[in-house]
């Protein structure tokens, strides 16, 4: 688990190699305005994106992928406190 603020528009990047599988990504506010939305989105090694959602707290990004390294990026649309998590489950 992760967790960390996140200015508003601005984008905090995790990247991870996994095995084939399927994942599941959570992001929780710990503290935002209520009308707050982030957005999470998992780009693959050559940077295309491969699934996204934008929701309120809590978000989650279920996705199956294949074997590789992918990238995940948060972005909220103001500044909010945020807890994620990254679940591969196999």
């Amino acid at each position: 688990d992760l967790s960390g603020t996140l200015s508003s528009k601005s984008t905090k990047s995790f990247g991870v190699t996994i095995a084939a599988g399927a994942t599941s990504a959570t992001a929780t506010f710990t503290s935002s305005r209520s009308s707050t939305t982030l957005r999470i989105r998992v780009r693959n090694s050559a940077g295309t994106v491969v699934a996204q959602t934008t929701s309120g707290s809590p978000v989650t990004l279920p996705a199956t992928l294949p074997a590789g390294t992918y990238t995940w990026d948060l972005t909220p649309s103001s500044s909010a406190n945020v807890s994620f998590s990254l679940a591969y489950l196999k």
